[in-house]
């Protein structure tokens, strides 16, 4: 009887160093922090008591919304990009359920985009036929024909501006921001060269991928005001809103 139970008190005192080693493993995250917060990016940093290289999940919203965006990484710093400005975020770093860390930053406002003595000239929203270039200009979209809309048409942020003659070949970083009726943001990403002598150039960014991620998202369309902003180099070039009848 006494080895019996001998036995079991060195199994369970074997389990629950088992147990204490696996925590230490994961350690305790700690000094959570953004900084160099700019109007579309900011960089997410942290420390944690084990020092080896380990899982992180990094997760962020817009806040006063539910949807979130995740980031498996391994690293202690991050640099978050693709992000709206004025906007914000609600940020959560996590190894498990058990150790995790939240903060709350806001981005700033963004100026306008002068760079190449740029000038807008019109922006709007358009509709094709899937794979033409029959554009239709739109002032709306309806929430009740859309869902089967994104299917048979592509829909466009149109940008068309000017920029002046240069000696190098121009280099301009996009995002697209869709912001809802509830705050929340969808963003879109690209880098475009123009040629040196390129003047009048004309855009037509395809939004049907992120239509369709919102009405998979919110199981539908949210009626009410939508916003479409352009940022070029982080910085404001045009702003649309519409209605979603």
């Amino acid at each position: 009887m006494m080895k019996k139970l001998c036995a079991a008190f060195f199994l369970l005192l074997a389990l629950l160093m088992v147990s204490l080693s696996s925590a230490g493993a994961e350690g305790v995250i700690r000094d959570l922090a953004a900084t160099e917060v700019r109007a579309t990016s900011a960089m997410i940093s942290w420390n944690c008591t084990y020092k080896e290289e380990q899982q992180y999940t990094l997760t962020y919203r817009v806040d006063g919304t539910d949807r979130d965006e995740v980031r498996p990484i391994t690293d202690t710093v991050y640099r978050l990009r693709y992000l709206s400005p004025a906007t914000t975020y609600v940020l959560t770093v996590s190894t498990n359920m058990t150790n995790v860390r939240t903060i709350t930053f806001t981005t700033p406002y963004a100026v306008d985009y002068t760079g190449y003595g740029y000038q807008l000239l019109d922006a709007g929203l358009y509709k094709t036929h899937t794979g033409k270039k029959d554009y239709a200009a739109l002032t709306a979209l309806s929430s009740k024909t859309l869902p089967g809309e994104v299917y048979d048409y592509d829909f466009h942020f149109l940008l068309q501006f000017q920029l002046q003659e240069t000696d190098d070949l121009k280099h301009l970083n996009y995002i697209i921001v869709l912001r809802l009726p509830n705050g929340d943001v969808y963003s879109l990403h690209d880098a475009v060269w123009y040629t040196e002598d390129a003047q009048t150039v004309t855009l037509y960014w395809p939004l049907t991928d992120t239509l369709s991620d919102i009405m998979r998202d919110y199981a539908g369309f949210p009626t009410g005001e939508y916003t479409l902003s352009a940022y070029l180099e982080g910085e404001k070039a045009a702003e649309l809103a519409f209605v979603m009848e």
